[in-house]
């Protein structure tokens, strides 16, 4: 991930201002994505594969669980990138059915990471290394949250809107044993009027072939925005369906133990890697990739280079 570090003593003022000046513009409340939202898109179910409607699953007494947490650098200070891959193991007597609530709950504290919640239903900002990265800095963007690789919706039926799905906040949301639950700081907006998108690619790698020596993975992406021209009547957040990713992109692939399976592959323009092993039916691999920061916007660099994600780091099971 790059950390470049950099004075934010000249942001401040200006970005006061833009702010001033984007919230009049938007009137989006600071809640709008930090909460949820009514969404419409591509990548919504049944037929999309970026998403999925979350159910409640029978009540459980442990669960062991990985949190992954990633920002880039904090906005007014420039500095304080980070990822952290934890294992968290949930207990509960009685049997419980366990929400990512509880999974931030119980890590509150670990690895230097300190969680503020409002009511344990939404995350109001995360602290590490002495940063603080807030909920809805510009009453959109903010620490989002996928569960194994998609983006958990409920469906709806809103008198205004019509049928429709949101996004399900933290309290909402349940995890099962083995499940992978990844947060990343995201800035899921359309600044300018033709249609610049700054949301981050969430990515994902899934099998696309293997034989007894070698697994071929194809690395995608999808990504959530909110559209600037807000009107009521015409939801505003949008997700796209997950498209095959291009090149230059780094994966890594290793055992569940965390054994390296051959070398570091950066993706061909197709967006798929390749790995040397031993491989045989029945195996499960985790693929990761290295996270890439956002940068060289010449409008909006001041504001957007090394604090949001272009592209957020994998963490993906791949059974073969």
């Amino acid at each position: 991930m790059q950390t470049t570090k950099r004075s934010g003593k000249y942001r401040l003022p200006v970005f006061i201002l833009i702010l001033v000046m984007i919230m009049a513009l938007l009137q989006l409340s600071a809640s709008a994505y930090k909460d949820t939202d009514f969404l419409r898109g591509d990548g919504l179910p049944p037929s999309g594969d970026s998403t999925y409607l979350v159910s409640e699953p029978t009540a459980s007494t442990s669960i062991d669980v990985t949190l992954i947490m990633e920002a880039g650098d904090e906005i007014f200070y420039g500095g304080g990138a980070f990822r952290e891959e934890l294992s968290v193991q949930l207990t509960s007597t009685p049997a419980k059915a366990f929400t990512v609530s509880d999974l931030l709950l119980e890590a509150d504290g670990m690895s230097g990471l300190t969680f503020n919640f409002s009511s344990s239903d939404y995350l109001i900002s995360v602290e590490h290394g002495g940063y603080e990265w807030e909920a809805g800095q510009l009453g959109l963007d903010g620490w989002s949250f996928r569960v194994n690789d998609k983006f958990p919706v409920t469906e709806i039926s809103d008198p205004i809107l019509g049928d429709g799905y949101m996004g399900t906040d933290i309290l909402e949301t349940y995890i099962e044993d083995g499940d992978v639950v990844h947060f990343f700081y995201d800035f899921p907006a359309e600044i300018e009027r033709d249609g610049h998108d700054y949301a981050a690619y969430y990515v994902s790698g899934i099998l696309e072939s293997y034989t007894s020596s070698q697994l071929t993975a194809q690395l995608e992406g999808h990504k959530t925005f909110i559209d600037q021209a807000y009107d009521p009547n015409d939801p505003p957040m949008w997700v796209y369906e997950y498209e095959d990713l291009g090149g230059g992109i780094t994966a890594s692939l290793f055992e569940l133990d965390g054994t390296p399976v051959g070398t570091a592959s950066v993706s061909l323009s197709n967006g798929q890697v390749s790995f040397t092993g031993n491989f045989s039916t029945g195996q499960t691999y985790i693929l990761t990739t290295e996270s890439e920061l956002f940068s060289g916007d010449p409008d909006w660099d001041w504001l957007t280079d090394d604090v949001y994600f272009a592209y957020t780091g994998a963490y993906s099971y791949i059974t073969i």
